[in-house]
């Protein structure tokens, strides 16, 4: 059961952990933002994470009860 938790825990750090890296330091995006395709992959690879975290999460809190 802990496992949920886990993973949970996981992929929001993974998820807000990407969101931090891809901020724009002193006006510049970081290097791996420059390429035509990386914003369209970039932010759904987030949001996927953050899902992720927040239905494993769920899944923990109603399969303890």
């Amino acid at each position: 059961m802990w496992n949920h938790f886990l993973i949970g825990v996981l992929a929001l750090a993974t998820g807000f952990g990407l969101i931090m890296i891809g901020r724009p330091r002193q006006g510049d995006s970081p290097r791996f933002l420059r390429f035509n395709s990386a914003p369209m992959v970039y932010l759904p690879a987030v949001m996927v994470f953050i899902a992720i975290g927040i239905v494993e999460l769920f899944t923990w809190a109603l399969a303890t009860n």
